[in-house]
């Protein structure tokens, strides 16, 4: 089939040539405007992004240039002792109680009162051992808090005994060399020998029916091995119950006008019951015997209950190895059934927290 176009066909098909013509140079050139509009934005954008970097980039050189204040400040002292100046620390001992070894320590094994104590905890050993014979026992229990793990009773539960004030107490020697593990490599190191100071850090659960008949002593530094049991009985400073209060008392043989000295520093009522209540004690020993410039500091939950810096602290030969301990020991008149719990038991350098 074959067509043919007349000139008016040809006129009008001309005119429509040029107007495409037209309309794809306009199109052309609207492209070319879009384009160059697109690469204009997509410089701003890069250089906006390479400003972003290098200011960040100048931030973080400042950061790492200059440490915050909280980094550069050392350890505060005396009066903000409680503050953690510092994570790096050394341990001198711990026992968290938190596990058995069978087959002599599992739970509700009364302890042996063989010396030094067999059961092993993390660190150190435990050199004195005080059950039975003296009116109570020990145990490893299940934490009443955290059953996953273990905790220390200490228990008077002797029916009849009539030997005296009760023991039930364990005690670290720290200037002894022990036969299962040596107690002495733990505190014969630096900062300990001459800063002569630590933190000793406990937690002790008091039950409900918690009572103090007379004296119930909690935990004590007993002084140096030769004077403590020999030129003097009283452990030179004790956290101790007379009635319904705790007190710090330093006997009298430390003080130069040979009198015992006391502070009431909490009430029976006052501590919580059924729950874990953590104390930490920092004790420094003063710049020579009978010289009132010592330190204690004690903590209960984090309070300050005490603090004082003008204590006869030191032992008399000026060694800075001490005997220590914890207990659940009291005078003959407390009830037999009396429980004190103990756990996390750590001796350290610096205060670790509460």
């Amino acid at each position: 089939m074959v067509f043919h176009l007349d000139e008016e066909s040809d006129v009008n098909l001309c005119s429509t040539i040029i107007r495409l013509d037209l309309l794809t140079t306009n199109l052309k050139n609207k492209y070319e405007v879009l384009r160059c509009t697109i690469m204009k934005w997509g410089f701003a954008w890069m250089k906006l992004k390479i400003a972003g970097v290098c200011i960040l980039t100048i931030l973080l050189s400042c950061s790492m240039a200059q440490p915050s204040k909280s980094l550069l400040q050392a350890p505060q002292t005396l009066t903000n002792y409680g503050s953690i100046g510092s994570r790096t620390y050394i341990v001198y001992q711990e026992s968290t109680f938190s596990y058995t070894q069978p087959p002599n320590f599992d739970y509700y094994d009364r302890f042996p009162s063989n010396e030094p104590l067999e059961y092993h905890p993390e660190k150190g050993q435990w050199g004195w051992v005080s059950t039975r014979s003296y009116g109570g026992n020990m145990y490893l229990i299940p934490d009443p808090a955290d059953n996953s793990r273990g905790a220390l009773k200490m228990a008077f539960d002797v029916a009849g005994y009539a030997g005296g004030n009760k023991h039930v107490k364990l005690y670290e020697l720290q200037g002894r060399s022990l036969t299962k593990k040596g107690a002495r490599e733990n505190y014969n190191v630096e900062p300990y020998v001459s800063k002569k100071e630590a933190y000793y850090h406990f937690k002790v659960w008091f039950p409900s029916n918690t009572t103090i008949a007379s004296w119930r002593l909690l935990w004590q530094f007993c002084g140096e091995d030769g004077v403590y049991g020999v030129k003097t009985f009283p452990p030179q400073v004790r956290l101790n119950f007379e009635g319904s209060t705790l007190k710090v008392i330093v006997a009298d043989y430390y003080y130069p006008d040979r009198q015992v000295h006391r502070w009431n520093i909490a009430s029976l009522a006052d501590i919580p019951k059924d729950q874990w209540v953590q104390f930490v004690v920092f004790y420094k020993q003063s710049s020579g015997f009978r010289v009132e410039d010592g330190t204690m500091i004690v903590w209960m939950n984090g309070e300050n209950l005490f603090e004082r810096h003008d204590l006869p602290t030191a032992t008399e030969s000026g060694t800075p190895f001490a005997t220590w301990g914890i207990g659940l020991y009291g005078s003959s008149n407390e009830p037999v059934g009396q429980v004190q719990l103990f756990k996390d038991i750590k001796v350290t350098s610096e205060n670790i927290g509460f």
